[in-house]
C-alpha cells in the first residue's frame, strides 16, 4: 500500500498485518494501528475511529487508463496468465474461502452468496448499494438507478466486463461494440464521457470497489448496504 498523508502532513507507510472478517488489514508502521483498507477507517490503536481519505481503485487495461490520463505511469507484469482481458466475463470463481480467511469471518449476511462478484457503490456514510454482475447481465449489462439524490449508470465494460458506475442523467442507453450510447448522443468509452462530437467531458463517479459480497457486506455492514435486484 503507498504512503498516506493524514490532514496534519504526517506521512504513513503501511503493511500487511493479518486477517480480519476475511480482508487484509493494513498496519501503519509509525503508530502500529490498524486500518480497514475499505473504509479507510483505524480499528485498533492510536488511531481508533480516524478514517484515511479514500479514493476508488478502478480496474482497466492499458489503454483505459492512457485515456484517462495519458502522463499515467503503467507497469505491465509479465506473469504468464495474465491474459488480455478482452470479451471476458470476470464470473465467480468456482471455490470458496480457504480456512486461514474463513475462521475470522465474523456474522454474515446471506442475502447473496458470500462469494458473488458485483459492484459496491457509497456516497459518504448515507448510502450503500450492492450490483451483482449477474443481476447486471440479467439486465442487458445495463442499470440506470437513482442514487441518493443524483442518476446513477451501472453498467458491465464492453471490453473488460468489469462493472462502472457513473453519475449521468439518461432515459435509456445500450451497448454499441466498445461503447455505451446514452439517448442523447453522448458515448461512454474506456469510463470516460463524451458528447456526440466526441469532445470529452467531466465524469463524476461515486465511491466503487468492484468484490465479492463478503468483503463489501462486512466492511461497511449489512443493515445499511440495500441490494439491486
Amino acid at each position: 500500500m503507498a504512503p498516506q498523508e493524514d490532514d496534519n502532513g504526517n506521512m504513513y507507510n503501511f503493511v500487511n498485518s493479518g486477517l480480519y472478517d476475511a480482508l487484509f488489514v493494513m498496519e501503519d508502521q509509525q503508530t502500529k494501528s490498524l486500518w480497514n483498507h475499505f473504509t479507510g477507517e483505524a480499528m485498533y490503536g492510536p488511531h481508533i475511529g480516524d478514517r484515511m481519505q479514500v479514493s476508488n481503485l478502478m480496474q482497466m487495461n492499458v489503454s483505459q487508463a492512457l485515456v484517462m490520463d495519458p502522463t499515467m505511469a503503467i507497469a505491465i507484469s509479465d506473469w504468464e496468465g495474465r491474459g488480455d482481458g478482452i470479451d471476458r466475463d470476470m464470473v465467480n470463481m468456482d471455490f470458496d474461502l480457504s480456512d486461514p480467511f474463513s475462521v475470522t469471518l465474523g456474522a454474515e449476511d446471506d442475502r447473496r452468496p458470500r462469494m458473488e462478484m458485483g459492484l459496491g457503490v457509497w456516497i459518504d456514510d448515507e448510502v450503500y448499494r450492492f450490483y451483482p454482475s449477474d443481476v447486471l447481465r440479467e439486465n442487458g449489462r445495463i442499470v440506470l438507478d437513482q442514487f441518493g439524490d443524483q442518476s446513477l449508470i451501472v453498467y458491465l465494460d464492453p471490453v473488460i466486463s468489469v462493472p462502472v458506475a457513473l453519475f449521468v442523467d439518461a432515459d435509456s442507453a445500450s451497448v454499441e461494440g466498445a461503447d455505451v450510447v446514452l439517448d442523447d448522443g453522448r458515448i461512454i468509452r474506456d469510463s470516460v464521457i463524451y458528447d456526440a462530437e466526441m469532445n470529452k467531458l467531466d465524469v463524476a463517479r461515486p465511491l466503487q470497489v468492484f468484490t465479492r459480497w463478503y468483503g463489501f457486506v462486512m466492511s461497511f455492514g449489512g443493515d445499511r448496504i440495500d441490494i439491486f435486484e
